[in-house]
């Protein structure tokens, strides 16, 4: 798929892996939707950066656990644009904790952010796809949804399902001319990551672990997700992006 002009929604996008695929895709030339749930000062600097960059470009309120959020969302991408022809589901969220002590409620935040967010994203914006007989769907998932992890239960099945959801999806969209992949980062340099570890010596030492050598840059998942994006031959892929650590 040729990705200049093309309307793209991004859930999560004003900072981390979703802001980094937000400015590869406006250097492309695609019509940009950022999209956050609390940080609208971020927001606002990744569309300012995307405007810069000479991109058409918006900003969106969402909780994506919410379906009627998800579907304003979409609304809002198709009054500013008229269609959608490309949705990337990076929203999301991290807890820790062991299933003794998690709550109904911690539960059900992460598969609700994940799993429920892409279908309901999925959901609305698909009409449009189908209408323009081509689409372009990408899911973040994780290296923890193939290689799950104790007290990560809860992320671990979100990360696995989103893979199915998606590949199951490749499967009933492919005679639209619609694609879905997913893209399965290891430990990237984000907030999150700083907020697991704590320092930057703490993050070095875990690069270390990471047959690379490093963590991986954001940039570098946004360029996994683009070729995805470009290649019309591949739909229902797993690309794992994290430095041979899942190894």
């Amino acid at each position: 798929m040729e990705v200049e002009n093309k309307v793209v929604v991004i859930s999560g996008s004003s900072r981390g892996i979703g802001r980094a695929i937000a400015i590869a895709l406006a250097r492309e030339g695609s019509k940009v939707v950022i999209n956050y749930c609390r940080n609208k000062k971020k927001a606002e600097e990744t569309l300012n950066v995307v405007k810069e960059i000479g991109a058409e470009a918006i900003i969106v309120k969402a909780d994506v656990s919410d379906s009627s959020q998800c579907q304003e969302l979409i609304n809002k991408a198709v009054e500013a644009f008229n269609t959608v022809h490309i949705l990337v589901h990076n929203a999301g969220v991290y807890s820790k904790k062991p299933v003794l002590e998690m709550s109904l409620e911690e539960w059900d935040r992460i598969i609700k952010v994940h799993l429920y967010g892409a279908f309901y994203l999925v959901k609305y914006a698909l009409p449009y796809m189908v209408k323009n007989s081509e689409g372009a769907i990408i899911t973040i998932s994780s290296q923890i949804g193939l290689r799950p992890r104790a007290e990560l239960t809860h992320y671990s099945s979100a990360k696995a399902a989103l893979i199915a959801f998606t590949k199951a999806l490749a499967l009933e969209l492919a005679p639209y001319n619609i694609r879905a992949n997913t893209v399965a980062p290891g430990p990237i340099y984000t907030d999150l990551l700083m907020s697991i570890y704590g320092s930057e010596e703490a993050i070095r030492e875990r690069g270390k672990r990471v047959p690379i050598g490093r963590v991986g840059k954001p940039e570098e998942v946004a360029e996994a997700v683009l070729s995805l994006i470009k290649n019309d031959f591949i739909t229902g892929a797993v690309l794992v992006v994290d430095g041979g650590s899942i190894l």
